[in-house]
């Protein structure tokens, strides 16, 4: 990837770490349902600011528009729900070093899909060695601590996969469209979805309204979603959807980063070592400094 869509990436991983506390602390007084409406909701709005300050149109063609639904609905609808829906049970910690399964499934699906995209041995490798620093970032006795009969681990990695999969469509169906577009599109299928089922389960009679409630659902729209997903469609428009994707193994190491500075509980000589091996392992999956194929 180009040294821009790092950044980005990195940017990103911070904005997604930040996620995860957010939603736990949001769980604490909003049914999740309710949660992933007002997350959508306000970074819709956000988005639709952005536009209109950039006085960018919306696309006229019904096909844009039916695959900005499906992107809606892979992208945020499905994974948004889940995962809140997870971390009703498992920890902000699990549930972010879990969300890495995205970057698996992206190099599987990738090399399924888009047929530019082979089944390098360095991304296989790269996506292993940066998983390893994730379970040594977070610690080893949270692996330990997966029960088989918690849902909420299997509702996360499915959420991953639904992130994997709409990479992969974005990249397919998507790519020559504006970044802000996608978003907006994104945004506004899940938002009325979201909706419909936050109607349909009654649990707008749930909102309770505080400081910390406000800050957090600023904090995981404006910033997690409508920033972060615009950010994530420019990497996806300019690189494959499977480095679009390494996003997901930066998360835990920021999730941990904020948790220290939010709660100060700092970095410990396990964590720094876990943050060497995501390092390595990024490097490894971009191939230019450690090349491990031939292309």
């Amino acid at each position: 990837m180009s040294k821009k869509s790092w950044l980005l990436t990195l940017c990103m991983g911070a904005m997604w770490g930040s996620s995860f506390l957010f939603i736990e602390i949001l769980l604490k007084t909003l049914h999740p349902f309710m949660i992933v409406f007002l997350r959508a909701g306000v970074a819709l709005i956000g988005i639709l600011l952005f536009l209109v300050y950039k006085k960018i149109k919306l696309p006229t063609s019904k096909d844009v528009w039916l695959k900005l639904m499906i992107l809606g609905i892979l992208a945020n609808a499905l994974p948004f729900s889940l995962i809140t829906s997870g971390q009703e049970t498992i920890s902000a910690g699990l549930a972010s070093i879990l969300n890495a399964c995205a970057a698996f499934f992206g190099v599987i699906l990738s090399a399924t899909f888009l047929s530019e995209e082979k089944f390098a041995i360095n991304r296989l490798i790269g996506v292993i060695i940066g998983i390893s620093g994730i379970v040594i970032t977070i610690g080893y006795e949270n692996i330990l601590s997966i029960d088989i009969d918690n849902r909420g681990q299997y509702l996360v990695i499915l959420a991953t996969f639904f992130y994997a999969l709409s990479a992969n469509w974005a990249k397919i169906k998507l790519n020559t469209v504006d970044p802000a577009i996608s978003t907006f599109g994104m945004l506004l299928t899940a938002t009325i979805l979201l909706f419909v089922l936050t109607v349909y389960t009654d649990t707008f009679s749930s909102i309770i309204i505080s400081a910390e409630v406000i800050i957090s659902i600023l904090g995981i729209s404006l910033v997690g979603t409508a920033i972060g997903f615009y950010l994530w469609f420019k990497v996806i428009n300019a690189e494959s959807a499977s480095d679009s994707l390494l996003v997901a193994i930066t998360v835990p190491v920021f999730a941990v980063m904020l948790d220290g500075i939010i709660l100060s509980q700092f970095l410990n000589t396990q964590e720094i070592i876990g943050f060497i091996f995501v390092v390595l392992g990024l490097i490894v999956m971009d191939g230019r400094i450690i090349k491990l194929h031939k292309n």
